[in-house]
Parts: structure tokens; sequence; C-alpha cells
């Protein structure tokens, strides 16, 4: 089996219920058995493992790590990354970003709260996981376009 291969797993709800998952390696760790504590009550209150909270955790760590001025935060629809300080997930400053022809400076004129950093930091993440921007939403009947002058 390669990297990215799909597997069926069997999941804890029982054998009735399975569900493919990316074919993962072990990896076995030591922590301090209060991390291990923490861990559990976060993934109890989250409804999830704790290997699947620990992995959250991991991915989202290393991705910070990466690309300074990305944090991860939950909104109504799940957790995504975001540009820290702006209030903006990465995915709404990369439209922006793009909207603007990749032009830090006119996007500047135009949301002068927003340091280059916070642009090219939302626009690199973006860029580097683009697979995961999610589907923009059809235009719903009823709405208009509006050009402003």
């Amino acid at each position: 089996m390669g990297a990215g291969d799909t597997v069926v797993a069997i999941t804890t709800k029982g054998k009735e219920s399975l569900r493919e998952v990316e074919a993962s390696t072990q990896f076995n760790v030591r922590v301090p058995k209060l991390l291990v504590q923490e861990l559990q009550d976060y993934a109890e209150q989250a409804g999830t493992s704790m290997s699947a909270a620990a992995i959250e955790f991991m991915l989202e760590g290393v991705r910070m790590a990466k690309f300074p001025g990305v944090d991860f935060r939950w909104t109504p629809t799940g957790r995504f990354p975001h540009v820290t300080g702006t209030g903006l997930s990465v995915w709404e400053m990369f439209r922006i970003y793009r909207d603007h022809k990749e032009d830090v400076k006119k996007i500047r004129e135009n949301y002068p709260s927003f340091t280059s950093e916070q642009i090219h930091a939302g626009a690199a993440y973006a860029k580097a996981y683009i697979h995961e921007m999610p589907v923009r939403p059809a235009k719903p009947a009823f709405a208009r376009e509006v050009k402003a002058s």
C-alpha cells in the first residue's frame, strides 16, 4: 500500500459502521500524564477519540509553525485556519487576495487594518493547502450582483 491509499476501517461504533480513512503509520510518543488527562477531557467534550484529537492538534501545530500568522479556530461550520488578528479565515483572506489580483498594496489601500504580513500569511497557507479550500456555495436565486462605482 502506498502513501495516500485508502483503507476501510471498522469504527468503534461497531462492525456495521465502516468508513474510509487515509492510510496511516503508527507513531508512539511518551507524553506527561497531565497532557493525557487534558487530551482525554477534550476528546470527550468534542465527541471524538483521543487519537483523532491528538492528530488534529499535531497537524494544526505543525501548520502554525510552518505559517506564522495562521491559527485555528472553531466556527459554527467547523474548525478552520484563520489569519491571526484579522477575524478572517484563511479562505476569506485568499479570496480578497485573488479578487485584488494578488496586489498587496491595493489590498492594504482597501483594507488598511491588514498588514502585509497578514495578507502574505493567509495567501501562503491557502496556496499550500488549496485542495482544502471549501467550495463556495452557489449564489441564492434572490441574490443580485451590485457593482460599486
